[in-house]
């Protein structure tokens, strides 16, 4: 299986969001990691600790728009189609 095409990809978002993300993400990370230590080290709070995280990393994702671009060469011109109600006059 070849690797991914990353070209594809789309990433919106100014240095302000990313600096917002990375100060979001590295607090969620400090917190989590001192709940856990706080906690004795528990496996099971370690797991909801890392489950928290990855849904905040899911949200700042989401925050940046991802977009696939592909762009299809067509050897046809494009058809465009009106469709229009017989009544139109009626209604004006």
């Amino acid at each position: 299986m070849p690797p991914p095409d990353l070209s594809e990809w789309k990433i919106e978002g100014g240095w302000t969001l990313w600096v917002f993300a990375i100060f979001c993400l590295g607090t969620s990370v400090i917190l989590s990691y001192r709940t856990w230590k706080n906690s004795d080290q528990n496996l099971r709070v370690g797991l909801w600790e890392v489950f928290r995280t990855l849904i905040l990393l899911l949200i700042l994702v989401a925050l940046f728009n991802p977009q696939r671009v592909q762009v299809l060469n067509s050897q046809r011109k494009p058809q465009v189609i009106c469709l229009f109600r017989r009544d139109f006059m009626e209604i004006i």
